[in-house]
């Protein structure tokens, strides 16, 4: 069972954007502007936004919503909380095999997902 190169990478970009809180992906920033470190601009200087390149990540995440139950918990445990296939099974409460074939089978539907004539 092979994995698809592109999705494996949206699927990496994904997890990344959901950990530090990425634009319109459910998560919480890193670093608050009340943090200790955080001071406003000196006397003189304007704010400046903070500028982020294009991400395929909100697209993704509405594709992975639209996953099972199973599914979601499965690329979550591996993605997310990058855990290797035998701690994501005791997790989820299966094989380590199952893990691989689940996360095969997500790559498929995102694909399809993806790819299909309703995401363009």
């Amino acid at each position: 069972m092979a994995r698809i190169d592109y999705i494996e990478g949206r699927l990496w970009r994904w997890a990344e954007a959901v950990k530090s809180g990425g634009r319109s992906i459910a998560g919480y920033p890193v670093v608050n502007v009340l943090h200790a470190s955080w001071s406003p601009p000196a006397p003189g200087m304007a704010p400046t936004l903070r500028v982020v390149p294009r991400s395929d990540a909100p697209q993704t995440h509405r594709a992975v919503c639209r996953l099972s139950e199973k599914a979601q918990a499965t690329l979550a445990a591996h993605y997310i909380k990058r855990l290797p296939n035998a701690a994501a099974a005791e997790l989820l409460q299966c094989t380590p095999g199952t893990v691989a074939a689940r996360i095969v089978a997500a790559q498929r539907e995102l694909a399809h997902l993806l790819d299909g004539p309703a995401s363009r």
